[in-house]
C-alpha cells in the first residue's frame, strides 16, 4: 500500500487477512488489517517521526473504507486518527 496521511508517508505497508474466526463471528474483529510504518508527522504536534502502525479496515463497501489508525510501540497501542477512504471516479 502506498500513500500519505498529513505529511507522513506510508512505508512497507501491506494488507493482511485478519485471522481469528471466533472474533469475526461475534463481530469483535475485522476481515483485513494494514500493517507497516509511517515516516513523518501526521499532525503538527506529532513528535515521533517513524512509527509502527496497524489499522483494521472496519467498513468496506464498493466505494468507501473506514478505519482507525493505531501506532504500535512494543505491547502498547495508541489510537491516532480515524480514516475514511473514498473511491474517486
Amino acid at each position: 500500500m502506498t500513500g500519505n496521511i498529513g505529511t507522513a508517508v506510508f512505508e512497507d505497508c501491506f494488507v493482511n487477512k485478519n485471522q481469528g474466526w471466533i472474533k469475526k463471528v461475534i463481530k469483535f474483529s475485522t476481515y483485513y488489517t494494514i500493517n507497516g510504518k509511517i515516516k513523518g508527522n501526521i499532525f503538527p504536534d506529532d513528535t515521533i517521526s517513524i512509527k509502527g502502525i496497524r489499522f483494521p479496515l472496519y467498513t468496506i463497501t464498493d466505494s468507501t473504507i473506514d478505519a482507525t489508525i493505531f501506532q504500535s510501540k512494543g505491547m502498547d497501542i495508541f489510537s491516532m486518527a480515524y480514516l475514511h477512504f473514498r473511491k474517486q471516479n
